[in-house]
């Protein structure tokens, strides 16, 4: 099956893998080790998809906001908003970072960090490095360790 994936070229194999890494970080570096890309060929395709997601998401937020919660007069406190307040308490801004590559997705982690002002500076720093950390961990441990296809 896997022979089938490395025939393609290689333009094919960049747009998918780095359509696949707009929304999470993991399921790019798999195939790019699988695939038989090398670290900097994965690291530049999966980067510049996180880069793509973090500008776009982060400039058209309030559309997207807009387009997704259409937006009622409700007088008083939302209990949705005080849940997510006490997650942002406890796990804050790393917890967001950490765990948007991998579980929530990109464009949902930008989102809440920018809805709790979280600057812009911050938000790209925190994405990126969290990105790189997880793309390095999937990418070297489909390419040498762990083979979950066999």
């Amino acid at each position: 099956m896997f022979e089938q994936i490395e025939n393609l070229p290689f333009w094919l194999k960049s747009v998918a893998i780095f359509s696949l890494s707009l929304w999470k970080s993991y399921s790019g570096p798999i195939l790019s080790a699988l695939s038989g890309f090398n670290f900097w060929q994965m690291l530049a395709i999966n980067l510049s998809a996180t880069l793509v997601t973090l500008f776009f998401v982060y400039n058209f937020r309030t559309q997207v906001l807009s387009i997704l919660f259409k937006k009622k007069n409700k007088a008083g406190f939302d209990p949705k908003l005080r849940k997510y307040l006490i997650l942002w308490r406890k796990y804050g801004f790393f917890g967001t970072m950490a765990l948007s590559p991998i579980l929530i997705g990109i464009p949902t982690g930008i989102l809440i960090s920018a809805h709790f002002k979280t600057t812009k500076r911050m938000l790209f720093i925190g994405m990126i490095v969290s990105s790189f950390i997880w793309m390095c961990i999937f990418y070297f441990s489909s390419k040498f360790g762990i083979n979950i296809f066999s």
